[in-house]
């Protein structure tokens, strides 16, 4: 199973995966292990540190490890008794992007979008019952932040959060990349929310461009591309068959916590530590680019 997850990361085929090759040999970079420790985590509901995928490591050590943590019980991220209603403590990286937020209130450069052009017919009841029922799946969708009266960065529950999708009709494709280049660009209100939009440009009944824009204090790239295909599962209208989330974002934070506070984070501080010490090199890069001629 864990040489067939490298083989497609990778590349290769199945049957030249070599379990004792390192990582970095099979074609899997930082990117990738960083992937196929989200795959080995979920598999096991394990947290496999990052570092047993990185360097020099074999594919049978990283499978050893994993295992070896997998029967010592130790939890991935396991749910936390906090209501959905209450007050929620930020993650660090949260906390960031609040700040930056605060800071350049005008601008945004963290909203994260994905466009799809759609040729062909769409039913736009079924779109919003969609969008709906990710607001209705996931908390964090729900979410405003601001300060508390104890001067806390929190996350606050939103009440009802306006997630109608927005339908726009254009007249040409100029006039319709114009609108959705205004429709990423207007700042998100944190506190306010929503933090998750979506429009549809339609130059015909047969010609869209279907947007999400989400600031990034809610989502990253992974978890909008989850977020994309409950949506599609949605719309198709196959969502009985769809398990309910094993964990919500207020129980990474809780994990993050506790994660800071182990031996375990002492331990990759110092992997990367070492990994960066000494003379880093220097990227070089041409003051003009060369032409031919």
């Amino acid at each position: 199973c864990l040489a067939e997850k490298a083989a497609a990361l990778s590349g290769l085929a199945i049957d030249t995966v070599d379990i004792a090759q390192s990582l970095p040999s099979l074609g899997l970079d930082s990117l990738k292990a960083v992937e196929l420790k989200y795959f080995i985590d979920e598999l096991l509901a394990i947290d496999l540190p990052v570092a047993q995928l990185l360097g020099n490591h074999s594919l049978a050590t990283c499978a050893e490890q994993a295992l070896t943590l997998a029967k010592s019980g130790q939890a991935q991220i396991a749910p936390s008794a906090v209501e959905d209603n209450d007050e929620q403590p930020l993650s660090f990286g949260q906390q960031a992007l609040w700040t930056v937020n605060r800071i350049e209130t005008d601008s945004s450069p963290y909203n994260m979008l994905v466009a799809m052009h759609v040729r062909g017919k769409l039913d736009k009841s079924a779109l919003n019952g969609a969008l709906t029922a990710l607001f209705e799946r996931h908390a964090q969708l729900r979410s405003g932040f601001r300060l508390n009266r104890q001067t806390q960065t929190v996350r606050i529950p939103l009440a009802e959060p306006r997630h109608r999708l927005v339908s726009v009709t254009c007249y040409d494709g100029r006039q319709r990349r114009e609108a959705i280049a205004a429709f990423v660009r207007k700042p998100f209100d944190l506190e306010q929310g929503p933090l998750l939009k979506a429009a549809l440009f339609s130059c015909a009944d047969d010609d869209h461009v279907l947007v999400f824009c989400a600031h990034h204090i809610v989502v990253d790239f992974r978890s909008l591309s989850i977020l994309l295909e409950e949506f599609k599962t949605h719309y198709l209208g196959q969502a009985p068959d769809m398990p309910e989330p094993a964990a919500s974002y207020a129980d990474y934070v809780a994990w993050q916590s506790a994660y800071l506070a182990d031996r375990r984070a002492e331990q990759d501080w110092q992997y990367w530590r070492e990994q960066l010490s000494g003379e880093l090199p220097k990227l070089v890069l041409p003051g003009e680019r060369q032409t031919s001629g």
